[in-house]
């Protein structure tokens, strides 16, 4: 039987990101997906300067509408504990998910895509932050944000020309402008700590002011 490996988290838990039996509720918390999505790069750290995952994520939960925004915010948790894996790579990696124990039914082994990993991840921090329905993070409003954000970021972010080879839509075009976002425009680019603090806040101020609503779950405005 294989040794799985693990990894330590910020708060110092275990979290086993080739073990889907193993990784639980008790292991993943705000604090360990917004340190780590503070501390990774966006573009695989190909840009001017640092950008973080964690700057995305509040980008792009800022121009979704209000019941999206939630799950906006948390769209890439997953990188928290699988890394950021650059997006020409997701489709074509697959990981190997042994037999833990050989008694036991295990619907999770053999060879898996990158992405049942990533959605696991997604549906098991949805579940323990009670942000509701994961697969809200994957719905038409959140997806255009990422897309916008995607090109909006490149142009501010990116050197050479091979950015402009991305054509963004009429849909992503409009969003940026509704939201005041230009295109080659100056941009901050916050510090991990700012990154991190921002997240936070942005996290509790929306589960404070009640979303997501009803329709992603039960609980209570």
């Amino acid at each position: 039987m294989r040794k799985i490996g693990w990894i330590e988290t910020y708060t110092g838990k275990k979290i086993y990101p080739l073990n889907m039996c193993q990784s639980n509720q008790t292991s993943i918390c705000i604090d360990d997906i917004a340190h780590a999505l503070s501390q990774t790069c966006r573009f695989g750290g190909h840009t001017r300067e640092f950008y973080s995952v964690a700057q995305h994520a509040c980008l792009v939960a800022m121009m979704v509408p209000n019941e999206f925004k939630l799950a906006a915010l948390h769209h890439d948790d997953a990188e928290a504990y699988l890394g950021d894996v650059v997006s020409p790579v997701k489709g074509d990696v697959y990981l190997d998910q042994p037999d833990i124990d050989p008694g036991v039914d295990n619907d999770f082994s053999g060879l898996l895509p990158y992405s049942e990993y990533e959605k696991h991840f997604t549906s098991l921090i949805f579940k323990t932050l009670e942000l509701g329905d994961s697969s809200i993070a994957g719905s038409p409003p959140v997806k255009l944000a990422d897309k916008a954000a995607l090109y909006f970021e490149q142009s501010v972010l990116m050197t050479g020309e091979v950015k402009y080879e991305n054509k963004p839509t009429h849909e992503m075009i409009k969003l940026l402008a509704d939201h005041n976002i230009r295109l080659g425009s100056s941009f901050k680019c916050w510090s991990p700590k700012e990154a991190k603090i921002r997240f936070m806040m942005t996290h509790y101020n929306l589960y404070k002011r009640g979303y997501p609503p009803s329709a992603y779950g039960d609980r209570k405005r």
